[in-house]
């Protein structure tokens, strides 16, 4: 009878260990899972940003600017500038903060960066510097990335 109960304690025990290891192993693999699938979400929201705010400078350059200049041109005012018609980084910015205010989610931020910057909000942080200075020394860095909480 002992060993019987001995036999149950040690099947016991060796049960909720096996359990407890395969609980952990499962937990870490769902763990990596889950880091995968919400930086490969990241990745593709950030391109979304990205190509959308890549066609309102497009707008702004090929459509807006040209015709801005030319009614400008002909009334004579030829030194005048005023960001929200003429810059494309001031209306992406405005268009994001908009965005934002009516969005659902605040869960990402979007920057448009410059070292010297003439906008102080624009001015690139060290990471950016950096990033920056790679993408001007090596043709083949396209794209770093870093996880920060918001």
């Amino acid at each position: 009878m002992k060993h019987k109960k001995r036999l149950t304690s040690r099947l016991l025990l060796l049960f909720v260990l096996v359990t407890g290891i395969s609980g952990s192993i499962a937990t870490l693999f769902v763990n990596e899972h889950l880091k995968r699938h919400a930086q490969k979400e990241a990745r593709e929201k950030a391109m979304l940003i990205l190509e959308r705010n890549l066609a309102i400078h497009g707008y702004f350059s090929q459509q807006l600017k040209p015709k801005l200049f030319e009614i400008l041109t002909r009334a004579g005012f030829t030194d005048a500038f005023e960001p929200a018609l003429m810059s494309s980084s001031y209306g992406v910015r405005e268009i994001d903060e908009r965005y934002r205010e009516i969005a659902a989610s605040r869960s990402y931020a979007y920057k448009e960066c410059a070292i010297n910057a003439r906008n102080p909000a624009n001015e690139a942080d060290p990471f950016e510097s950096d990033f920056i200075r790679r993408l001007n020394e090596d043709q083949d860095v396209n794209i770093r990335t870093r996880r920060v909480r918001l």
